[in-house]
């Protein structure tokens, strides 16, 4: 595969006009799911049970005489009295640490909102609902992408899992991992993977930290530049405007004039988008 696409309403021109690209932060994804996490308990049972139970049994074992001794009563006496029993008081506090857990969770959540974006892509040019969804009901336009160009493929940052064009795995269900511990491990799983109700979206993305971006657009949008060349094409809906197609080829001036202009046309007795190249 050496080209990728992306679907844009018309006012997206901007793309062309500026040649620059959003990078998305997660809160403002279509799947409102998308690269957010969740985690049963902050490190796994088995490295709790080696490290600190022992410890937290004697933190509360202490915790409880100090507090019989203050108060001169027997606590599970007390509990007893209120018809709570001693497990019920062991869940109270798994349920503190399971309120922990949520408030890392949401924290993390928040982090990567704040920090990451996604520069998205898809495989498919002719999705007939995605020409729908995201080019404003065929208004709209695609940019073809050389996926083989070195911005997608020389890794922007030091970092294995972030900065490459990666193809997104769809799968039944999110995960929600064991432990923290484990999701941190796993970050790329995070970032790749969605629900496979959106798998015909055919998506490739990458990962970006938002201070790579080159500006920042009131009020939390992030633009990133892209070269000339690393767009080869683009395709016009049936519905797009003419004087937005003419505008296209006024912009195919010194640094876009190797852009391939095509229309996608209705093909009703096959029930898809035929591609042809405009007469310019």
């Amino acid at each position: 595969m050496n080209k990728i696409f992306k679907y844009v309403v018309p006012e997206r021109v901007d793309i062309l006009e500026n040649l620059q690209i959003r990078i998305t932060q997660p809160k403002y994804l279509n799947d409102l799911f998308d690269l957010l996490v969740s985690f049963k308990r902050l490190i796994k049972k088995e490295t709790f049970d080696r490290n600190l139970r022992g410890r937290v049994d004697n933190l509360l074992t202490d915790f409880f005489d100090k507090l019989s001794k203050n108060f001169n009563v027997n606590i599970n006496d007390e509990l007893n009295k209120q018809g709570i029993k001693e497990g019920d008081f062991e869940n109270f506090f798994k349920a503190f640490f399971t309120d922990e857990n949520q408030y890392l969770q949401n924290s993390l959540n928040d982090e990567i909102n704040k920090n990451f974006g996604v520069l998205s892509f898809t495989e498919s040019y002719d999705n007939v609902p995605m020409w729908a969804h995201y080019a404003k009901l065929y208004h709209g336009f695609v940019l073809i992408f050389d996926s083989t160009h070195k911005f997608f493929n020389k890794g922007l940052i030091d970092d294995p899992q972030m900065g490459y064009l990666n193809q997104v795995n769809y799968v039944p269900e999110k995960k929600s991992w064991d432990s923290f511990e484990e999701l941190y491990h796993n970050l790329k799983e995070i970032f790749f993977e969605k629900n496979d109700s959106w798998q015909n979206e055919k998506e490739w993305r990458m990962i970006l930290p938002l201070e790579m971006a080159n500006e920042k657009r009131y009020p939390d949008i992030y633009l990133i530049d892209i070269p000339p060349e690393l767009i080869t094409g683009i395709i016009f809906g049936f519905n797009c405007n003419s004087k937005l197609i003419d505008y296209v080829k006024e912009l195919k001036s010194e640094e876009l004039n190797h852009l391939e202009l095509f229309n996608a046309i209705q093909n009703l007795d096959d029930y898809k988008m035929d591609i042809i190249k405009l007469d310019e």
